[in-house]
């Protein structure tokens, strides 16, 4: 007669693959006296008694689990389930990441921006990276299971820098750069002009937008896929635009120094000065100054005189010691400066009364004096005058 059957109960939604970590779960339908086995691909893990039991979670993959319960007279039965996880390793470098995992039905996704996907087989992903950024790699197994691992990318990241108009017929520098490779430059429509390397010249004839384009051709090599290749691009919209330059040139003549209104700068010697600015039309305008400076004179005398002194400069007689100026303009129109360091010294004078007898020699020049009188002595070297008067008396 064969043995009574005694089924257990699993939670609900309780399947043949659970993805790791499984849940915690809880068997029934055991007596007080059955026995439940744990096995973990093939090897007892855990043994219990009672009525119920509760597994806990497991983790990893390719972990086959068997619970079994064992009741006296009755048959064994056993519930089976398999752990499985979404395991991958992800390796990066400039410009590309590669995606390791065994799971040969799995598939992984992009959360990020700047990715050129590529499928190097079920057990490879790679992809290269235009752009740096911040993205988060999901893989999905065939059973459902998934994993997610957000990473720090650095793209080859292109870019391209100049000037955003161009006159026509006329040439400008670009700058590229990116993180490895090698870049080169185009513009389009063609017709809007070429390149010489970085340097765009733009058509005589071609008015309008354009756009330029930094192309960055880049080889990368991951673990798995070997050497691969890659285009990565920048681009920037310009205007062309056609006109007719327009320029002004300004004479001036001035003294010492000049203050150009055009660019507020001060100039203090002759020359040819530039200013470079734009016009109405946005088109290139040059002020031209022609400057002639010419400069301020001086000059100084230093003279000492007697009383007064007449000075030929301005005809102006001066009695007194001091510094006098007298402003003019020199030959060029410029100011002139006389300046007069004078020293007036004064002049003085002494008379001496005698009284002699028949004759008198006066000691200041040295001639006898035999008549009464009042004579003068001038010393022209002194300014000095020397006065002295005379009395004879007759002797008997």
């Amino acid at each position: 007669m064969p043995m009574p059957v005694r089924y257990f109960g699993g939670p609900s939604g309780f399947g043949n693959v659970i993805c790791s970590p499984s849940p915690t779960y809880n068997f029934t339908g055991g007596e007080p006296n059955s026995t439940w086995t744990i096995k973990q691909n093939g090897s007892v893990v855990a043994t219990s008694t009672g009525t119920s039991y509760t597994l806990g979670s497991i983790s990893g993959n390719n972990i086959n689990v068997e619970v079994e319960l064992t009741t006296p007279g009755c048959s064994q039965q056993t519930v089976s389930f398999n752990v499985k996880s979404a395991s991958f390793t992800v390796l990066y470098g400039t410009g590309w990441y590669d995606v390791e995992f065994t799971e040969n039905n799995a598939s992984v996704t992009w959360g990020g921006p700047g990715i050129d996907w590529n499928d190097a087989g079920n057990s490879n992903v790679f992809y290269g990276i235009c752009n740096s950024g911040t993205g988060t790699v999901t893989m999905t197994t065939s059973d459902g299971c998934t994993a997610s691992q957000t990473i720090n990318y650095t793209g080859v990241d292109a870019a391209i820098s100049g000037p955003s108009s161009v006159l026509c017929g006329t040439s400008a520098t670009y700058t590229g750069s990116q993180n490895g490779g090698t870049g080169t430059f185009s513009v389009s429509p063609a017709n809007a002009g070429s390149f010489s390397g970085s340097t765009f010249t733009a058509d005589a004839n071609y008015s309008g937008s354009a756009t330029i384009t930094y192309t960055v051709e880049y080889n990368y090599s991951t673990p798995k896929s070997g050497t691969n290749n890659m285009t990565c691009t920048a681009t920037q919209n310009i205007d062309i635009t056609c006109c007719t330059p327009s320029s002004n040139t300004t004479t001036a003549t001035a003294c010492d120094s000049y203050t150009w209104s055009v660019n507020g700068m001060t100039y203090a010697s002759s020359g040819v000065y530039t200013y470079n600015t734009t016009n109405g039309s946005g088109c290139p305008h040059t002020e031209t100054l022609n400057l002639t400076i010419n400069n301020s004179t001086s000059n100084t005398t230093t003279e000492t005189a007697c009383d007064s002194y007449t000075w030929s400069v301005n005809g102006m007689t001066y009695a007194s010691s001091g510094v006098y100026t007298y402003n003019t303009t020199n030959g060029s129109g410029c100011p002139h400066t006389e300046t007069l360091n004078l020293t007036i010294n004064n002049s003085t004078s002494n008379t001496t009364t005698e009284t002699a007898c028949d004759s008198y020699t006066w000691s200041v020049n040295g001639i006898p004096m035999h008549q009464v009188g009042l004579y003068l002595q001038h010393n022209k070297w002194q300014r000095m005058s020397s006065y002295r008067d005379f009395e004879f008396d007759d002797k008997q």
